[in-house]
């Protein structure tokens, strides 16, 4: 069986079966814990680009995770479909996607089906002031690059490295890469005299301070 939206699937999960793309995947972890796994988390999108949340509880990783790559095809199938709570929501979703031990995945050839490689929900001027400090959604920001700070290290030894970009609503905003992600951007693709860059981010918080959106 076929489907539109997730909600058509919550009352009977078992007998329908999705095609999707695998669009982003990573560990959720507890940094109060040692960065203890808690989950394995994805975003889907099928072919009628509808985005969707996965995730595998740590009990089933093992099982799973090794069969999963970023970009790849898949059919799924045997899953369960629960309302999406909580804080920190990768999509703007009422519901998403939870693996079960009998869940069944299979991988498809690529170009075998149409999905687009990507998909985003990238947050709107009318909507960006509501997402101020609230953890419940996490925001998709776009915008051309316009600055490169440099690498700091604060507090208790984080690093950071802040960026600016100017949104398509001309609103200069300030993204603060932290960790693994402030080493890993090469400064050296930033020229002011060549680009323009375009940057997105996903999955972020949005904050404001001095009058400025900080994500």
């Amino acid at each position: 069986m076929e489907y539109s939206f997730l909600e058509d699937l919550k009352n009977d999960n078992e007998s329908w079966i999705i095609r999707i793309k695998l669009c982003k995947m990573w560990e959720s972890t507890n940094t109060k814990k040692d960065d203890e796994l808690i989950s394995l988390d994805m975003i889907f999108i099928d072919e009628k680009k509808n985005i969707m949340h996965a995730t595998i509880r740590k009990l089933f990783v093992s099982k799973f995770k090794h069969l999963l790559s970023e970009g790849s095809l898949y059919t799924v199938k045997n899953f369960k479909v629960v309302e999406s709570t909580g804080e920190y929501r990768p999509v703007l979703n009422a519901y998403k996607i939870i693996f079960l031990k009998t869940t069944s995945i299979m991988k498809l050839e690529e170009g075998s089906i149409k999905i687009p490689t990507n998909g985003f929900q990238f947050v709107s001027h009318n909507l960006i002031d509501s997402r101020i400090s609230n953890n419940t959604i996490l925001s998709d920001i776009i915008g051309c690059l316009c600055g490169v700070g440099d690498s700091e290290i604060i507090g208790a030894g984080w690093k950071k490295r802040d960026l600016k970009i100017i949104t398509d609503y001309s609103i200069t905003s300030k993204i603060t890469l932290w960790g693994k992600m402030a080493e890993m951007f090469d400064t050296n693709m930033y020229k002011k005299d060549e680009g323009p860059i375009i940057v997105i981010v996903t999955s972020t918080t949005i904050k404001k301070f001095q009058g400025d959106y900080k994500c």
